[in-house]
This record gives structure tokens, C-alpha cells and sequence, in this order.
């Protein structure tokens, strides 16, 4: 989260204010080929990391994606 919270380019909004729940969403400001491709590794890193957490414990962990 840190990460894209520091790219600049991005706009990052996240909500962490209940325990053991986490939102976030991410937009594009200056699009760019380059941020583009951050932003796929980024969302690559985070949603695989997600999967192997619910599928390890997945009557605590949700993954729940939605793309626009």
C-alpha cells in the first residue's frame, strides 16, 4: 500500500478503520505506459498474496475484487 501511495500518478484511497478489514482503490491520474505496467505488478502482487491467505485460512480471509 505504502508503494502506491508514494507513485505519483496514482490516486490511492484506502479505508483500514475496522479490525481485520481492509478497502482500497486505486485510480490513474496521468496515464502513462510505464504506470500502467506498476500498476499490473502491483495488482498481481497483492491479489496473489490474497489468494494464498484465503486459501490457507479461508474462514478469515475474503478476497472480494472489483474492476471498473
Amino acid at each position: 500500500m505504502a508503494v502506491l501511495g508514494e507513485t505519483e500518478g496514482l490516486n490511492l484511497l484506502s479505508d483500514a478503520s475496522k479490525r481485520g478489514s481492509l478497502a482500497f482503490s486505486v485510480e490513474i491520474e496521468c496515464p502513462s505506459s510505464a504506470l500502467d505496467e506498476r500498476l499490473k505488478c502491483a495488482a498481481d502482487f497483492i491479489r496473489t498474496g490474497m489468494r494464498m491467505l484465503s486459501g490457507e485460512y479461508p474462514e478469515f480471509v475474503q478476497l472480494r475484487e472489483i474492476t471498473e
